[in-house]
């Protein structure tokens, strides 16, 4: 019951609901219309036909979870304590962006009407058109020139014929063989014209195949806002019953198309598998193990070591003892001649 607390917030929410349910006038009714339209006429058969019946069933399904939202926020009964929560309508911060974004969503779908002839329709093509086969040599820079400036097929073939023909034959030779050249170069225009106008008519949309695709996408999303009514309006239709009825399809929409176990198959596990492997064999197995392999060396031999230092003088003075005795010895053995 929000519509009575926040009209401006309600009336607008209502419009963007319309535009992205696809109907006409709004504006999400002519981009999803040209998508089915474009996908049904495809050449990429059966891949046009498919990308065309998944739009008519998005239509009914999005008319069918935003009206859910309208029905649910704005019509039904409020579920909130109203001697103690008092909505109210947002500032002029926000409501003043809401109407500038709902008027166009209402609107906009008219300039480029009609589809396919309106003021953008060739709004992109430089962007987006293939370039042809570049000219070569100044006779054909010459033709195309001529062309563009006169606007007809014969001023480009003679002005063609003109470039290539010698400086010196060009006056005076009006023979019927140069008549007969450009009378063949004017049926070879003539013929590439009409493959052009024939290319054009194979991808133009009949306004029949438009006019119908239009009305069954705008039924498929009455009939989403319908049955939203039906159940939560209306309530002729349990939801509860209806997902008990369907519970494969319940459990799948409810799990977002399983989206989230794909992605957790495709990427989550193999990084984690990944990331664990250079976890234990690169960072702990080599790294770690060469750091405190180094440290647990030294600490090994220093607890060896630690032996020799026992505190008492007598040691001290009995391995300076030994000592002596044995530099003694081994100069005496090494390098003294006293026992050779």
């Amino acid at each position: 019951g929000l519509r009575k607390y926040l009209p401006i917030t309600f009336w607008t929410f209502l419009i963007a609901a319309l535009a992205n349910a696809g109907l006409v006038p709004f504006a999400g009714f002519w981009s999803k219309d040209e998508i089915i339209v474009g996908g049904w006429i495809s050449e990429h058969q059966p891949i046009g036909t498919i990308v065309a019946i998944v739009g008519l069933v998005s239509a009914f399904l999005t008319a069918l979870y935003m009206f859910r939202l309208v029905f649910l926020t704005f019509f039904t009964e409020p579920r909130f304590d109203t001697e103690h929560v008092h909505p109210h309508e947002s500032p002029r911060t926000m409501a003043v962006p809401l109407v500038l974004l709902a008027i166009p969503a209402a609107l906009i779908g008219f300039v480029g009407f009609p589809p396919e002839d309106g003021p953008l329709h060739h709004f992109l093509e430089p962007v987006f058109e293939s370039e042809g086969i570049e000219p070569e040599g100044e006779e054909v820079a010459a033709g195309a020139l001529a062309y563009a400036v006169d606007g007809g097929e014969v001023a480009a073939v003679s002005a063609l014929v003109a470039q290539e023909e010698p400086a010196g034959g060009a006056e005076g030779e009006t023979g019927p063989g140069a008549a007969g050249e450009e009378d063949h170069a004017e049926d070879e225009a003539a013929g590439a014209t009409g493959e052009e106008h024939a290319a054009e008519d194979e991808h133009h949309v009949s306004l029949a195949t438009t006019v119908t695709f239009g009305v069954i996408s705008t039924l498929m999303a009455a009939g989403g806002i319908f049955l939203a009514y039906l159940i939560y309006i209306r309530k002729s239709i349990s939801a509860v019953a209806l997902g008990d009825r369907f519970q494969g399809l319940y459990r799948f929409l409810f799990d977002k198309w399983r989206f989230d176990e794909l992605y957790d198959v495709l990427f989550v596990r193999p990084f984690q598998g990944m990331a664990t492997f250079f976890w234990r064999v690169v960072d702990v197995g080599i790294i770690d193990a060469t750091v405190n392999g180094v440290a647990i060396g030294i600490g090994a031999i220093s607890q060896r070591l630690r032996h020799v230092q026992t505190g008492l003088v007598s040691n001290y003075a009995l391995a300076i003892a030994l000592g002596m005795v044995l530099l003694v010895g081994v100069y005496l053995t090494g390098f003294s001649n006293l026992f050779r």
